[in-house]
């Protein structure tokens, strides 16, 4: 068996008959044409043996937005091996390699959906986002007023316009660069995303005849699904509510996925909908010197820090950090100072955790390392990521 980067077309139809054969959703034209598009755009790396692909992985150039700075990051999707395959280590090596091509990138995350989050946390990833499932029944609906200053214009996708697309396009990203956590849509994630979701409805805001805020969905019987909701106020957002309330006659059901990043009913009349809530994606920071470089930028440090990481997965990381007013300094091999993973520090920086909470799962001594970081975090935002990889 052997590891290589695939891209010529016999190991690309292995790929697509080990995603039809691993994979639980059904391999349809539409997830067809979706599959394709990923592979076009994914670096793709294969577990092979005597010329047969029996397992893979494929990493996809995400943005992530971290305190307004945007950083390229590993999207790992399609982690699969045959079942006759498995228990030998192959997901492992495809793993490593996987996080050493990200680092060859100058990708400085990885980010992932994981089938099994204590097999990813081996690899120092840890938990990123609390996703919210929400379900919003007829009874429960917002009543919020009309404000005619802002207009509200529904279209079916066949009037959707190319300059309705480029208003899309703005809108969205106007609020992923003011949201930390959330991904940047270039132009091969807008591809993506319209192969996911090919016959969206919209409903666009605008003030002054500026596009300000939008929603997109799927209806389906008396079931209304929300697919992306974007505002850049919070009259705008009720606005694009009372656009969906307006529906209460033939929609009994609004559903839709958010982060708690944001309160999602807080000034609703009856704010008791129904969420499940639940801890879904992971990340790991690739390259530790890249990603504290842009860290330190957003956080005032007012005396030095200084403590070492041990990475087994990826030694390149490993060695000493010392944190200062002045930037960041970093040298091979490890110091007396603390030892930390690659899991506190994803888990301090990128997490869901508070600082309360962060003193409460990590434990730390007063006046070490680990707790002067943690002290780093009284202005932390949770991070809003929702891109569907």
């Amino acid at each position: 068996m052997f590891i290589k980067h695939f891209t010529e077309g016999k190991d690309l139809e292995q790929s697509v008959a080990l995603r039809k054969y691993v994979f639980h959703s059904d391999f349809t034209t539409q997830k067809s044409n979706d599959y394709q598009h990923l592979l076009g755009m994914a670096n793709k790396i294969g577990a092979f043996s005597e010329g047969k692909l029996i397992g893979q992985i494929l990493n996809l150039p995400i943005l992530i937005n971290y305190y307004g700075e945007i950083i390229p990051t590993a999207g790992i999707n399609h982690v699969g091996v045959y079942p006759e395959n498995r228990e030998q280590g192959i997901a492992t090596q495809l793993m490593l390699e996987s996080l050493k091509t990200a680092k060859c990138n100058h990708q400085a995350l990885a980010i992932l959906q994981p089938f099994s989050p204590e097999f990813y946390r081996k690899f120092g990833f840890d938990l990123y986002t609390e996703r919210i499932n929400y379900r919003v029944n007829k009874d429960k609906y917002p009543e919020f007023t009309r404000d005619k200053s802002v207009a509200i214009i529904r279209k079916i996708p066949e009037e959707i316009s190319k300059l309705d697309i480029h208003n899309i396009k703005n809108v969205y990203d106007t609020m992923a660069k003011s949201t930390n956590g959330m991904q940047i849509r270039n132009e091969l994630w807008w591809r993506r995303h319209w192969n996911q979701y090919p016959n969206l409805n919209y409903c666009f805001a605008l003030e002054n005849d500026k596009y300000v805020g939008f929603i997109s969905y799927i209806k389906s019987n008396t079931t209304l699904r929300i697919i992306d909701f974007i505002y850049n106020s919070n009259k705008v957002r009720k606005q694009l509510w009372w656009f969906l309330e307006s529906h209460k006659s033939n929609i009994f059901t609004i559903e839709g996925i958010s982060t708690m990043n944001h309160n999602l009913s807080f000034d609703f009349h009856d704010p008791r909908i129904e969420q499940d809530i639940y801890l879904d994606t992971m990340i790991r920071i690739v390259d530790v010197k890249k990603f504290l470089d842009i860290a330190i930028k957003k956080i005032n440090i007012s005396s030095e820090i200084e403590f070492s990481i041990k990475d087994n997965t990826a030694n390149w990381n490993s060695g000493t950090y010392l944190l200062s007013s002045k930037g960041l300094k970093f040298e091979r091999g490890i110091e007396n100072s603390q030892v930390l993973t690659p899991n506190q520090l994803s888990t301090i920086f990128l997490g869901p955790l508070n600082k309360r909470q962060l003193i409460q799962y990590l434990e730390p001594t007063k006046g070490t390392p680990l707790n002067d970081l943690i002290n780093l975090t009284t202005e932390k935002e949770i991070s809003h990521f929702l891109g569907e990889f």
